[in-house]
Protein backbone atom coordinates (compact mmCIF):
# COMPACT_ATOMS: atom_id res chain seq x y z
CA UNK A 1 0.00 0.00 0.00
CA UNK A 2 3.02 2.23 0.33
CA UNK A 3 3.73 1.77 -3.01
CA UNK A 4 0.81 3.09 -4.35
CA UNK A 5 0.93 6.73 -3.31
CA UNK A 6 4.27 7.05 -4.87
CA UNK A 7 3.03 5.24 -8.08
CA UNK A 8 0.21 7.55 -8.16
CA UNK A 9 2.97 10.92 -7.86
CA UNK A 10 4.67 9.33 -10.54
CA UNK A 11 2.02 9.16 -12.86
CA UNK A 12 0.84 12.49 -11.95
CA UNK A 13 4.44 13.94 -12.96
CA UNK A 14 4.61 11.93 -15.71
CA UNK A 15 0.80 12.82 -16.93
CA UNK A 16 2.10 16.94 -16.16
CA UNK A 17 5.63 16.73 -18.13
CA UNK A 18 3.45 14.93 -20.98
CA UNK A 19 1.04 17.84 -20.80
CA UNK A 20 3.74 20.84 -20.73
CA UNK A 21 6.06 18.99 -23.24
CA UNK A 22 3.16 18.60 -25.59
CA UNK A 23 2.59 22.16 -25.68
CA UNK A 24 6.03 23.60 -26.15
CA UNK A 25 6.12 21.16 -29.45
CA UNK A 26 2.63 22.34 -30.72
CA UNK A 27 3.30 26.20 -30.03
CA UNK A 28 6.89 25.45 -31.63
CA UNK A 29 4.82 23.63 -34.44
CA UNK A 30 2.38 26.66 -34.71
CA UNK A 31 4.98 29.65 -34.80
CA UNK A 32 6.59 27.69 -37.25
CA UNK A 33 3.93 27.25 -40.03
CA UNK A 34 2.66 30.54 -39.02
CA UNK A 35 5.91 32.59 -39.77
CA UNK A 36 5.85 30.10 -43.45
CA UNK A 37 2.46 31.00 -44.32
CA UNK A 38 3.63 34.50 -43.30
CA UNK A 39 6.20 34.59 -45.51
CA UNK A 40 3.76 33.53 -48.67
CA UNK A 41 2.54 37.13 -48.20
CA UNK A 42 5.12 39.17 -48.16
CA UNK A 43 4.43 41.07 -51.32
CA UNK A 44 0.90 41.92 -49.84
CA UNK A 45 1.89 42.96 -46.46
CA UNK A 46 4.28 42.88 -43.77
CA UNK A 47 2.98 41.25 -40.34
CA UNK A 48 4.64 41.24 -37.23
CA UNK A 49 3.33 39.30 -34.19
CA UNK A 50 4.69 38.79 -30.59
CA UNK A 51 3.51 35.23 -29.79
CA UNK A 52 1.89 32.08 -30.53
CA UNK A 53 0.20 29.58 -28.14
CA UNK A 54 -2.08 26.53 -28.54
CA UNK A 55 -4.26 25.85 -25.51
CA UNK A 56 -4.59 21.65 -26.18
CA UNK A 57 -7.39 21.76 -23.55
CA UNK A 58 -9.48 24.73 -24.86
CA UNK A 59 -8.50 23.19 -28.57
CA UNK A 60 -7.70 26.35 -29.91
CA UNK A 61 -4.59 28.50 -31.19
CA UNK A 62 -4.08 32.32 -30.52
CA UNK A 63 -1.94 34.81 -31.98
CA UNK A 64 -0.85 38.22 -30.27
CA UNK A 65 0.08 41.48 -30.55
CA UNK A 66 -0.08 41.69 -34.51
CA UNK A 67 0.87 44.27 -36.69
CA UNK A 68 0.12 44.81 -40.16
CA UNK A 69 1.12 47.07 -42.96
CA UNK A 70 -0.28 46.50 -46.48
CA UNK A 71 1.88 47.58 -49.21
CA UNK A 72 -0.75 50.00 -50.59
CA UNK A 73 0.23 51.99 -47.26
CA UNK A 74 -2.89 51.07 -44.83
CA UNK A 75 -2.53 49.40 -41.35
CA UNK A 76 -3.59 48.57 -38.03
CA UNK A 77 -2.87 46.33 -34.98
CA UNK A 78 -4.74 43.24 -33.84
CA UNK A 79 -4.97 42.59 -29.81
CA UNK A 80 -5.32 39.07 -30.46
CA UNK A 81 -6.44 36.09 -33.14
CA UNK A 82 -8.03 33.25 -31.81
CA UNK A 83 -8.59 30.28 -33.86
CA UNK A 84 -11.04 28.05 -32.35
CA UNK A 85 -11.71 25.46 -35.05
CA UNK A 86 -10.26 24.52 -38.47
CA UNK A 87 -10.22 21.96 -40.89
CA UNK A 88 -6.49 20.07 -40.57
CA UNK A 89 -7.63 17.66 -43.04
CA UNK A 90 -7.26 19.98 -45.64
CA UNK A 91 -4.65 22.78 -44.37
CA UNK A 92 -4.20 24.52 -47.54
CA UNK A 93 -7.56 24.73 -48.58
CA UNK A 94 -9.95 24.23 -45.22
CA UNK A 95 -13.38 23.87 -45.60
CA UNK A 96 -14.27 25.44 -42.04
CA UNK A 97 -13.08 27.30 -39.76
CA UNK A 98 -14.11 29.66 -37.14
CA UNK A 99 -11.67 32.70 -35.76
CA UNK A 100 -12.11 35.68 -33.87
CA UNK A 101 -10.80 39.05 -33.69
CA UNK A 102 -10.08 40.90 -30.65
CA UNK A 103 -9.06 44.52 -30.57
CA UNK A 104 -8.04 45.30 -34.36
CA UNK A 105 -7.26 49.22 -33.67
CA UNK A 106 -6.88 51.62 -37.21
CA UNK A 107 -5.79 54.73 -36.77
CA UNK A 108 -7.80 57.69 -38.12
CA UNK A 109 -4.77 59.04 -41.23
CA UNK A 110 -4.28 59.61 -44.49
CA UNK A 111 -2.75 56.28 -45.51
CA UNK A 112 -6.06 54.45 -43.88
CA UNK A 113 -8.76 56.63 -44.82
CA UNK A 114 -7.33 58.92 -47.94
CA UNK A 115 -9.90 61.14 -48.72
CA UNK A 116 -12.39 60.50 -46.50
CA UNK A 117 -10.04 60.81 -43.34
CA UNK A 118 -11.39 64.64 -42.02
CA UNK A 119 -15.40 63.25 -42.79
CA UNK A 120 -14.23 60.36 -40.16
CA UNK A 121 -12.50 62.49 -37.76
CA UNK A 122 -15.40 64.58 -37.76
CA UNK A 123 -17.59 62.05 -36.47
CA UNK A 124 -15.57 61.93 -33.39
CA UNK A 125 -12.76 59.03 -34.18
CA UNK A 126 -9.16 59.21 -34.38
CA UNK A 127 -8.96 55.09 -34.02
CA UNK A 128 -11.60 53.07 -35.16
CA UNK A 129 -11.53 50.10 -32.75
CA UNK A 130 -13.53 46.69 -33.50
CA UNK A 131 -13.78 43.04 -32.87
CA UNK A 132 -15.25 40.42 -35.29
CA UNK A 133 -16.04 36.89 -35.57
CA UNK A 134 -16.73 34.89 -38.32
CA UNK A 135 -17.24 31.10 -38.60
CA UNK A 136 -17.20 29.70 -42.41
CA UNK A 137 -18.32 26.24 -44.16
CA UNK A 138 -17.24 24.86 -47.34
CA UNK A 139 -18.49 22.11 -49.40
CA UNK A 140 -16.81 21.55 -52.50
CA UNK A 141 -18.97 19.21 -53.41
CA UNK A 142 -21.93 22.09 -54.82
CA UNK A 143 -18.95 24.79 -54.60
CA UNK A 144 -21.05 26.12 -51.30
CA UNK A 145 -20.24 28.47 -48.54
CA UNK A 146 -22.03 29.28 -45.46
CA UNK A 147 -21.26 32.09 -43.33
CA UNK A 148 -22.85 32.15 -40.26
CA UNK A 149 -22.02 34.60 -38.69
CA UNK A 150 -19.54 37.17 -39.55
CA UNK A 151 -20.26 39.73 -36.82
CA UNK A 152 -18.13 42.75 -36.50
CA UNK A 153 -18.55 44.92 -33.52
CA UNK A 154 -17.25 48.96 -33.87
CA UNK A 155 -16.58 50.31 -30.87
CA UNK A 156 -18.89 53.97 -30.11
CA UNK A 157 -20.01 53.27 -34.14
CA UNK A 158 -22.26 50.36 -34.89
CA UNK A 159 -22.04 46.52 -35.08
CA UNK A 160 -22.48 44.70 -38.27
CA UNK A 161 -24.24 41.00 -38.72
CA UNK A 162 -24.61 38.86 -42.02
CA UNK A 163 -25.76 34.90 -42.16
CA UNK A 164 -25.79 33.54 -45.80
CA UNK A 165 -25.40 30.71 -47.89
CA UNK A 166 -24.18 30.69 -51.55
CA UNK A 167 -24.07 28.02 -53.87
CA UNK A 168 -21.97 27.72 -57.16
CA UNK A 169 -18.82 29.98 -56.17
CA UNK A 170 -16.57 29.98 -58.97
CA UNK A 171 -12.73 31.60 -57.86
CA UNK A 172 -11.73 32.27 -60.64
CA UNK A 173 -15.75 33.67 -62.30
CA UNK A 174 -15.51 36.01 -59.06
CA UNK A 175 -12.10 37.90 -59.60
CA UNK A 176 -13.42 38.18 -63.43
CA UNK A 177 -16.36 39.80 -61.47
CA UNK A 178 -19.40 37.23 -63.32
CA UNK A 179 -21.38 36.15 -60.68
CA UNK A 180 -24.81 35.36 -62.81
CA UNK A 181 -24.21 31.93 -61.65
CA UNK A 182 -24.38 32.39 -57.88
CA UNK A 183 -26.85 31.16 -56.04
CA UNK A 184 -28.12 32.59 -52.89
CA UNK A 185 -29.97 29.92 -50.84
CA UNK A 186 -30.28 31.95 -47.13
CA UNK A 187 -29.26 35.71 -46.30
CA UNK A 188 -30.06 37.73 -43.05
CA UNK A 189 -28.32 40.60 -42.47
CA UNK A 190 -28.46 43.05 -39.11
CA UNK A 191 -27.26 46.34 -38.91
CA UNK A 192 -27.46 48.24 -35.11
CA UNK A 193 -26.36 51.82 -35.06
CA UNK A 194 -24.74 54.00 -32.39
CA UNK A 195 -23.68 57.32 -33.53
CA UNK A 196 -22.46 56.74 -37.53
CA UNK A 197 -25.29 56.59 -39.40
CA UNK A 198 -27.02 58.96 -36.77
CA UNK A 199 -24.29 61.64 -37.09
CA UNK A 200 -24.77 61.60 -40.76
CA UNK A 201 -28.08 62.09 -41.06
CA UNK A 202 -28.16 64.64 -38.75
CA UNK A 203 -25.24 66.66 -40.22
CA UNK A 204 -27.72 65.96 -43.53
CA UNK A 205 -30.70 67.49 -42.17
CA UNK A 206 -28.34 70.72 -41.25
CA UNK A 207 -26.45 71.24 -44.36
CA UNK A 208 -28.91 69.60 -47.14
CA UNK A 209 -32.68 70.72 -46.25
CA UNK A 210 -33.58 70.44 -49.78
CA UNK A 211 -31.97 66.88 -50.10
CA UNK A 212 -33.86 65.50 -46.75
CA UNK A 213 -37.02 66.70 -47.74
CA UNK A 214 -36.93 64.85 -51.16
CA UNK A 215 -36.37 62.07 -49.52
CA UNK A 216 -39.18 62.21 -47.04
CA UNK A 217 -41.64 63.18 -49.77
CA UNK A 218 -40.20 59.92 -51.47
CA UNK A 219 -40.70 57.70 -48.20
CA UNK A 220 -44.18 59.28 -47.76
CA UNK A 221 -44.77 57.98 -51.59
CA UNK A 222 -44.10 54.46 -50.99
CA UNK A 223 -45.96 54.29 -47.90
CA UNK A 224 -48.91 54.84 -49.80
CA UNK A 225 -47.80 52.19 -52.25
CA UNK A 226 -47.20 49.90 -49.77
CA UNK A 227 -50.78 50.71 -48.28
CA UNK A 228 -52.16 49.59 -51.61
CA UNK A 229 -50.54 46.71 -52.06
CA UNK A 230 -50.92 45.69 -48.44
CA UNK A 231 -47.00 44.94 -47.36
CA UNK A 232 -48.10 45.68 -43.68
CA UNK A 233 -44.10 44.99 -43.04
CA UNK A 234 -43.46 47.48 -45.58
CA UNK A 235 -45.96 49.90 -44.65
CA UNK A 236 -43.98 50.08 -40.79
CA UNK A 237 -40.90 49.75 -41.88
CA UNK A 238 -41.25 52.83 -43.60
CA UNK A 239 -42.88 54.91 -41.07
CA UNK A 240 -39.90 54.04 -39.12
CA UNK A 241 -37.11 55.26 -41.92
CA UNK A 242 -39.45 58.04 -41.99
CA UNK A 243 -39.79 59.32 -38.70
CA UNK A 244 -36.03 58.66 -38.61
CA UNK A 245 -35.23 61.19 -41.11
CA UNK A 246 -36.98 63.84 -38.95
CA UNK A 247 -35.87 62.64 -35.88
CA UNK A 248 -32.76 60.69 -36.27
CA UNK A 249 -31.52 58.13 -33.31
CA UNK A 250 -30.20 54.47 -32.82
CA UNK A 251 -31.56 52.72 -35.83
CA UNK A 252 -31.33 49.02 -36.46
CA UNK A 253 -31.93 47.39 -39.44
CA UNK A 254 -32.66 44.06 -40.34
CA UNK A 255 -32.53 42.24 -44.08
CA UNK A 256 -33.93 38.56 -44.35
CA UNK A 257 -33.93 37.26 -47.94
CA UNK A 258 -37.68 35.67 -48.44
CA UNK A 259 -36.83 32.48 -50.68
CA UNK A 260 -33.60 31.43 -52.48
CA UNK A 261 -32.94 33.73 -55.43
CA UNK A 262 -30.23 33.06 -58.32
CA UNK A 263 -28.22 36.00 -58.96
CA UNK A 264 -28.78 36.03 -62.68
CA UNK A 265 -32.14 36.55 -61.59
CA UNK A 266 -31.96 39.56 -59.89
CA UNK A 267 -29.59 41.32 -62.19
CA UNK A 268 -32.45 40.99 -64.96
CA UNK A 269 -34.51 42.72 -62.60
CA UNK A 270 -34.87 46.82 -63.67
CA UNK A 271 -36.87 48.22 -61.10
CA UNK A 272 -35.33 48.85 -57.24
CA UNK A 273 -38.38 47.80 -55.79
CA UNK A 274 -38.68 44.62 -57.06
CA UNK A 275 -34.90 43.67 -55.88
CA UNK A 276 -36.55 45.22 -52.59
CA UNK A 277 -39.45 42.49 -52.64
CA UNK A 278 -37.81 39.73 -52.34
CA UNK A 279 -36.75 40.42 -48.86
CA UNK A 280 -38.27 41.13 -45.60
CA UNK A 281 -36.90 44.19 -44.45
CA UNK A 282 -37.29 45.80 -40.81
CA UNK A 283 -36.15 48.97 -39.68
CA UNK A 284 -36.66 50.09 -36.10
CA UNK A 285 -34.98 53.08 -33.47
CA UNK A 286 -34.49 53.79 -30.28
Amino acid sequence: MRKLPIILGILCVLLVGGYFTAMYVANKMADTKLREALAKTQDKADVAYDSVSVNLWKQNLSIADLNVKLKNGAHFTVGRVVVHDYDIKHPKRPRYATVSVHGMSIPVDKENFHDEVDSVRELGFQTVVADAALTYRWDPDVQGLVLDPLDVQVKNLGSFQLATEVDHINVKALRALEIEDLAVKRLHVTYNDVVFLQTVMQNTRKNEEELVRYVSEGIDEEIVKAKDEGRANAVKSLTELGRYVEQPGKLAVDVVLDDPVKVSDVLAMRKVTDIIKLFTISISQQ
